[in-house]
């Protein structure tokens, strides 16, 4: 099972990083930075050798269908907050959302549901300060773009049952298994 942290950096000062945040970058394998040069640098400091993936608006959504094993924690501009759900709702992500603005401040909110609806709930006056987007892991991929017909023949060229390839197939979209099964019996 996989773990997921959420590491504070510092600012400014190298120097100002805690033990524990050395401890927990030691037993990660990847780590996902905003800006991928400042993720690199840190870890140089730190003398760890690590994975650095960059995470920037474009690949967000990606990296939900991608990596849909376990919650994604990503950071977003107030101004950018609402554009981003609209965003997902456009890419029918179904996966729950925790929208946390201002976390362990004086005036934090936190708002919980589909993009949808949070689209719904979340005021529309401008936000300020930090926000911070949970998006909880997903079943199945919401949206895969597949070419049913051609997996179905590269699978079958590997000897695996049609009824399987169904199973499979069924679970990568949301179509249903007697469906795919027969759109795919007679290849």
């Amino acid at each position: 099972m996989a773990t997921f942290y959420i590491c504070p950096t510092p600012i400014g000062n190298l120097e100002d990083i805690s033990q524990r945040l050395v401890n927990t970058l030691s037993k990660v394998d990847v780590v996902y930075a905003e800006d991928t040069r400042v993720g690199k640098k840190l870890l140089s400091h730190l003398n760890l050798k690590k994975e650095v993936k960059s995470y920037f608006k474009g690949n967000e959504i990606k990296k939900v269908s991608d990596e849909a094993s376990y919650p994604l924690v990503c950071f977003t501009s107030p101004n950018r907050l609402m554009n981003d759900l609209k965003e997902f709702v456009t890419k029918d992500l179904q996966n729950e959302i925790v929208v946390c603005r201002e976390l362990t401040k004086k005036f934090e909110s936190i708002y919980r549901g589909t993009a949808e609806e949070l689209l719904k709930d979340i005021p529309e006056n401008k936000y300020r300060g930090e926000v911070t987007l949970v998006i909880d892991k997903s079943d199945k991929l919401n949206t895969l773009d597949i070419d049913i017909e051609n997996l179905a023949k590269k699978l079958i060229e590997f000897q695996v049952p049609k009824r399987e390839i169904a199973k499979i197939i069924s679970s990568l979209s949301k179509e249903k298994v007697n469906k795919i099964y027969d759109s795919i019996k007679n290849l």
